[in-house]
């Protein structure tokens, strides 16, 4: 199985980048994980809350994670990284609807696998069969791509 197969295959997961613009779905991704019985610990550099949920300005002082969905800038996602190895984060989800390479890179140098550039509802536990549709689609036409430790 791919890592995006069995990415939410933990229970405790960052959401790093909360408040980001034009990021309409990321309230969905929070009710998802919540929904499947996953913990989310909620990053974002503007700590007023998501639709009720506490939002961290850091990863410090969170809860052994067994991943992180990065939803930045692509400018914010290699910071957004960082963050992550030194949380000791053991897989990450680049979503920055960008350019992300870098950021991947430095993942993959690190050791630390990570999904690149999908939407992570098309594998995610507790959404609509739509979603899952959409990734079936998605990974047919190779748009799933992971980067390997």
């Amino acid at each position: 199985m791919s890592l995006a197969d069995t990415f939410w295959d933990g229970n405790s997961y960052a959401v790093i980048g909360v408040h980001s613009p034009d990021r309409t779905l990321i309230p969905e991704f929070v009710r998802a994980l919540e929904a499947a019985g996953k913990a989310a610990w909620l990053v974002g550099a503007n700590e007023s809350p998501l639709d009720g949920r506490p939002v961290h300005p850091s990863l410090e002082g969170a809860p052994a994670l067994d991943g992180a969905l990065i939803v930045t800038s692509p400018k914010d996602a290699l910071a957004a990284v960082e963050a992550c190895l030194q949380a000791s984060v053991p897989r990450l989800w680049l979503d920055t609807r960008g350019d992300s390479r870098e950021a991947a890179e430095r993942a993959r140098a690190a050791g630390v696998p990570c999904v690149v550039e999908a939407c992570p509802l098309t594998t995610m536990p507790g959404v609509s069969w739509f979603h899952h549709l959409h990734g079936r689609l998605a990974r047919w036409m190779g748009r799933i791509r992971e980067v390997e430790a």
